[in-house]
């Protein structure tokens, strides 16, 4: 999720502006500390412009 993230020029503080979330929240997320639910998931592949499969697979693998 980080790469994408980066690639799409957005930092975390923006991300989680976004999100409507904390940083903190975000930084889990992108370390795997916790994985975000799934609605949340829908909305992080929309503003990161990515599909949601691609992102969050369904073998539970993050993309970078």
């Amino acid at each position: 999720m980080r790469a994408t993230r980066v690639a799409r020029d957005l930092t975390m503080d923006d991300l989680a502006a976004k999100l409507g979330v904390t940083v903190a929240t975000v930084s889990r997320w992108e370390t795997g500390a916790m994985a975000p639910r799934d609605e949340k998931k829908v909305r992080i592949a929309t503003v990161l412009d990515i599909d949601v499969r691609t992102l969050f697979p369904l073998d539970g693998s993050l993309v970078p």
